[in-house]
């Protein structure tokens, strides 16, 4: 049986033996994406400066508490598979890695202090990425809206295949002509599954882009 094929960039499976995604029309080419993925160009925890949590500090013990009272109510930390020596941390964040069936892991900010749980469409460096150009995580989408603007395209076929993961197509339509006179505010839309196209336009430079609130 082939092996149905699953688009790098909007991370939606199509037929097998598929060499475009139906959705945004990538180019699926299993040859490529290797040597995109050894090219050593995608971020990894160290990128974000992370080390192992100083779990005697007070505010580790806050962050830890707000994590086990959202994730483990009737079950034990232990019987979940939490230890404390799998945390990391950096300057403004706990990462907690043990996540739950469509849970990646989680985010815990220090100040103010919330929780972001990551959700199973994209890897937990992604969305610690994604974080960090300040894209919306929420669990609801009508919770995660931010604003795009696109500041200057080197390639504007993957540019538009990389919209199209995210706006619905006859916005695409309309925002074309816009597009050559640039910079370009988008506004009111939930960038989440987007994620993985904007991280790969900004690993491959094919366009630049600012997100905000």
């Amino acid at each position: 049986m082939n092996e149905r094929s699953i688009c790098e960039m909007c991370g939606l499976y199509g037929p097998s033996g598929a060499t475009v995604c139906i959705c945004c029309g990538l180019v699926v080419d299993r040859q490529e994406c290797a040597t995109t993925a050894a090219s050593g160009t995608q971020p990894c925890l160290a990128d974000f400066d992370y080390r192992p949590a100083e779990t005697d500090t007070e505010i580790f013990k806050e962050a830890e508490a707000l994590y086990l009272s959202s994730l483990f109510v009737g079950n034990s930390a232990s019987e979940m598979g939490y230890r404390r020596e799998q945390v990391l941390e950096n300057g403004d964040t706990f990462y907690f890695p043990l996540g739950w069936i469509g849970c990646g892991g989680n985010l815990v900010i220090k100040n103010p202090r919330r929780l972001i749980s990551f959700g199973s469409y994209t890897g937990p460096v992604a969305h610690i990425w994604a974080y960090y150009q300040g894209i919306g995580m929420a669990p609801l989408g009508k919770d995660r809206i931010n604003n795009l603007t696109i500041l200057d395209i080197q390639d504007e076929q993957n540019t538009l295949r990389v919209l199209k993961t995210f706006l619905k197509p006859g916005w695409v339509d309309e925002l074309l002509p816009k597009l050559a006179s640039l910079p370009v505010e988008i506004k009111g839309i939930d960038l989440y599954f987007g994620i993985r196209g904007l991280l790969q336009a900004t690993e491959n430079k094919w366009f630049s882009f600012h997100v905000s609130n």
